[in-house]
């Protein structure tokens, strides 16, 4: 067999599609653990009870990450409405920023982070313990200081995330609760952001991708579109890929050869 993983995927992914049906916990750990003690003792149904138990494997994991399992969860804690809140958690990966082009403001930065919250504090009342993870978006750039593994602090509006605006349409909501991420806040400007504690360095990827970006611009006497059409090439840094940056891929008739770029 050419590709032995590819039924193992199919059926890992079938059990992710599953756990949308609204199943507790218990029973999902009570039928996983049949299914393994079948496994143990009925050794010619062993075929059959390894691709259930992978099934369930895919929709167990899946149930765990979207469970409410802690009375501090946020959804506990905060429901649907949208509350002002200061938050403090880890940056779960450095802050991805993207360049955005609007004819009427022109370009303009954005910074897109995940956080695991561990303490929220709202008008009312003092800091309390909380579990969850939200999302924020920066209408800045952020600078360098900020990458993964940092605990920070960041005082703004925390609310669900808008759902589709048409029945049909994308949903953002479903999207990012899929990941486990049921709150975000829309944050003006990075002065909003305080650094709580952070590590002595940032992680090896960030100061590999500072160190791969600084080279390849070396002896460049300046840092135009080409360049970052480099980067997002060889070093897959997509931060600036607006339309205006893809436009020379177009004109010179490779697009076909990088269709990621025509879905930007």
């Amino acid at each position: 067999m050419k590709r032995p993983l590819i039924p193992v995927a199919l059926l890992l992914v079938l059990g992710i599609l599953l756990a949308f049906l609204p199943v507790p916990l218990t029973v999902l750990f009570a039928v996983s653990l049949a299914f393994v003690l079948l496994f143990l003792v009925l050794p010619r149904a062993r075929l059959f009870l390894l691709c259930a138990l992978v099934v369930m494997t895919g929709w167990t994991n899946h149930a765990c990450r979207t469970a409410i399992l802690s009375p501090d969860d946020l959804r506990v804690v905060f429901g649907d409405r949208e509350v002002s809140a200061t938050i403090r958690g880890r940056l779960v990966a450095t802050p991805s920023h993207r360049l955005h082009h609007n004819p009427k403001k022109g370009d303009y930065w954005t910074a897109t982070a995940e956080i695991e919250v561990g303490q929220v504090r709202d008008d009312m009342e003092d800091w309390r313990p909380t579990s969850g993870r939200i999302e924020t978006v920066t209408q800045e750039a952020e600078p360098d200081s900020f990458f993964a593994g940092q605990t920070v602090e960041i005082a703004d509006a925390l609310r669900p995330p808008p759902g589709p605006l048409a029945e049909g349409l994308f949903d953002y909501q479903k999207y990012l609760a899929n990941q486990g991420i049921y709150y975000e806040m829309n944050i003006a400007s990075t002065n909003r952001w305080k650094i709580i504690a952070s590590p002595k360095r940032p992680p090896l990827s960030d100061r590999f991708s500072a160190w791969a970006r600084e080279a390849l611009a070396r002896g460049l006497p300046v840092r135009d579109q080409y360049l970052q059409l480099e980067w997002a090439l060889t070093l897959g840094w997509k931060a600036a890929l607006t339309d205006q940056v893809a436009e020379p891929f177009m004109q010179a008739g490779t697009l076909a050869d990088f269709p990621f770029l025509g879905t930007i």
